[in-house]
């Protein structure tokens, strides 16, 4: 109960400190039960989904470098690696639940139906927080992560962190509600972090001697509350 409370204080180095960082045995009140169990990894799988069938995926990128995995209800997490298995998956038109969709953006892809976004949908409860780490997330909201077999050490964050979005999903799904946050999370945030992960990509155009004039009104203008 006390890691719990200090958890949702953000106090996480109190957490440590007083050896407090195990996985929690209970959930609390509005918090889905969670079955951890135990997920095995299958590298570069053909896959097939059925129409509407969600999606839970993480990407990591670097550059323009792309790593995947996913989970498909609940089940087996598939890492991909191939590029052509990526464009495949980011194809579907099945509704996505992933983390950070501007990351993958930023890379010039794109999702046809981003369906949820848990960094997002955590900043809509939580926007005060100084940061957004799914590790963190879980242990704010107490979510276990189911365990992951035959992972290579190079992708263990990416699976762990794709293993844990299905349930991280459904508790902040919860957390949220069916009212205007999940309007706002669907028809601003999520488009939004498009743009905005174009204007960082590809810059955008600004008025350099407008600036410049606006900020000279500035300076005078002080000069003259000072005076």
């Amino acid at each position: 109960e006390l890691r719990r409370e200090l958890a949702h204080l953000e106090l996480f180095r109190i957490i440590k400190r007083m050896g407090l960082d195990g996985e929690l045995e209970t959930n609390p009140k509005n918090t889905p039960k969670t079955d951890a169990g135990v997920l095995e990894v299958e590298e570069n799988p053909d896959f097939s989904v059925a129409k509407d069938e969600k999606i839970y995926a993480v990407f990591k990128c670097e550059g323009e470098n792309v790593t995947a995995a996913a989970v498909k209800d609940k089940g087996k997490i598939l890492l991909f690696t191939e590029l052509e298995k990526i464009e495949r998956l980011i194809s579907l038109e099945n509704p996505f639940v992933t983390y950070d969709l501007k990351t993958l953006y930023r890379t010039g892809k794109d999702i046809k139906n981003p369906e949820f976004d848990v960094l997002l949908c955590a900043y809509i409860l939580n926007p005060s927080a100084n940061n957004y780490d799914i590790s963190r997330l879980s242990a704010e909201y107490s979510v276990v992560a189911p365990s992951v077999e035959n992972s290579d050490e190079k992708y263990s964050e990416l699976l762990r962190s794709t293993a844990v979005l299905p349930s991280l999903y459904e508790t902040l799904l919860l957390r949220l509600g069916d009212g205007k946050p999940l309007e706002l999370l669907k028809n601003i945030e999520i488009p939004l972090s498009k743009v905005l992960a174009d204007m960082e990509r590809d810059g955008f155009l600004v008025d350099a001697e407008g600036i410049k004039e606006f900020g000279n009104r500035l300076d005078m203008r002080i000069k003259e509350l000072e005076a």
